[in-house]
């Protein structure tokens, strides 16, 4: 409390944007979806209008990059260490925030509406992490308090953070999405008719 105020979390939203899209056979992060953007502008929209410690988008695409109007942009060489890389890119480019908010850029229904319910959620709960979830299924995106940062620092290949909510799940806290679509990411083409739902 500063004067009777209570300060406001310092949050710092980390887009992971390093992926090969391996399965999807081409860079699915630039699909043009039927409003005619490619489909990271959805979650730099998304992101983009939430008012946070800071934004940073971690890619190895310079398509990418370009686009990430208002983010620090932080540049994966080695896309091939895995998830885990890009994350700890991110922490060390969110200098000394006091939680990481992990979105991945695959997910193109996650609405703004829903990111700062996280985040408000996260302020408020008491809770050290706060995941997106539908029917009491972990999705994405995910927030971790700075406290465990070594943790984080500490993990290596495509595990996230996973291995350390099963850890600490006394410490977790889900939170419903409004709908199911919201928590679905492209991995396929074939994901995509999906988007009929709801465009």
């Amino acid at each position: 409390m500063i004067g009777g105020v209570s300060k406001a979390m310092n949050i710092a939203i980390i887009l992971e944007a390093a992926g090969n899209s391996t399965r999807y056979g081409s860079n699915k992060l630039l699909h043009i979806m039927e409003d005619g953007r490619p489909m990271i502008c959805r979650i730099l929209k998304a992101a983009g209008s939430q008012t946070v410690f800071r934004k940073i988008l971690v890619t190895q695409y310079d398509e990418a990059a370009r686009m990430a109007v208002g983010f620090d942009v932080v540049m994966n060489n080695e896309p091939e260490l895995g998830i885990s890389h890009s994350m700890q890119l991110g922490i060390e480019a969110a200098g000394n925030a006091d939680a990481y908010m992990f979105c991945v850029c695959d997910q193109p229904w996650l609405t703004s509406a829903t990111i700062k319910k996280l985040l408000d959620t996260f302020e408020t709960c008491g809770r050290g992490i706060v995941s997106l979830s539908w029917n009491g299924r972990m999705s994405n995106p995910k927030i971790f308090s700075s406290r465990y940062r070594d943790e984080l620092m500490n993990l290596s290949g495509d595990t996230g953070g996973r291995q350390i909510i099963a850890s600490h799940s006394d410490d977790l806290l889900l939170v419903e999405a409004a709908d199911e679509i919201e928590t679905i990411d492209i991995d396929t083409n074939e994901s995509l008719e999906l988007q009929r739902r709801t465009e």
